[in-house]
């Protein structure tokens, strides 16, 4: 499981105001489970993804099967983990594919036959092949999007970490890459991923940890997190949960009154 314990982070130092971007953050994450990371602006979501993949110093612990993740060599951990960003630009006019095999480079000493087989099942599985000869400075924001997500797909990590991997993209591949995520998961692997749509992280997500500037405001079900209260409090709107068919889907009926 992933064990997160008292995990803070607070910015500024003797010459600058102190903010605590987050504060004693503490929940435990099954295996085979995919866990969306909800909130408003600024509550912490990306702070928290950028904790977890090793990229923002903190204090406390995360551990991954016992594993200190921040204590473990950079090439180790990649093994265990693989992260997307909530905002990447490449910096180099790579092909498609040259970027979706950046996310085996940690099993560089592997077998090539058995790399190229994951880098081509990930393309396929979000509709990427077409584009693989393509350079990433010629693709539309989804397309890169999309990209970006095979190159996640691609690692052989147990824990994949997602800020936003569904921004840019339209519709149909929202659910798309929702339901690759959500596979991935019974799988065998470990998700966490930062989602603004409340509707599709109802349907497909296993948990959510709701966080409320910087603190954790909860941690369950889609069902038990998804209330009006939360959603009156913490986002600010009046809207409900309803199930319709079998299906979570979210009933918004306006901005909380003030």
């Amino acid at each position: 499981m992933l064990k997160m314990q008292n995990l803070s982070v607070q910015l500024g130092g003797l010459l600058q105001r102190k903010a605590k971007l987050l504060e004693d953050i503490s929940c435990e994450i099954a295996q085979r489970q995919l866990v969306g990371v909800i909130g408003p602006n600024g509550a912490g979501k990306s702070t928290l993804l950028k904790s977890v993949a090793g990229i923002q110093a903190f204090t406390g612990s995360v551990r991954f099967f016992d594993k200190d993740l921040a204590k473990l060599p950079v090439a180790a951990r990649a093994r265990q983990l693989a992260y997307l960003p909530q905002a990447e630009v490449p910096a180099w006019q790579l092909s498609v594919r040259d970027l979706v095999s950046i996310g085996r480079l940690p099993w560089r000493g592997e077998a090539e036959d058995k790399s190229v087989a994951r880098v081509a099942a990930a393309m396929d599985k979000t509709d990427s092949a077409a584009l693989a000869e393509r350079t990433v400075d010629t693709l539309s924001g989804g397309e890169l999007k999309r990209v970006q997500v095979a190159r996640l797909l691609a690692s052989s990590a147990p824990l994949l970490v997602a800020d936003e991997p569904i921004a840019a993209l339209d519709l149909a591949h929202q659910w798309q890459v929702m339901e690759l995520l959500r596979r991935e998961a019974r799988a065998g692997r470990t998700l966490l991923v930062a989602i603004h749509d409340l509707a599709l992280a109802a349907r497909f997500c296993d948990r959510l940890l709701l966080l409320d500037r910087g603190r954790l405001h909860g941690f369950g079900t889609p069902q038990q997190i998804l209330n009006e209260e939360n959603l009156a409090n913490v986002f600010g709107v009046d809207a409900a949960l309803r199930n319709i068919d079998g299906v979570p889907v979210l009933m918004h009926r306006g901005l909380r009154s003030v």
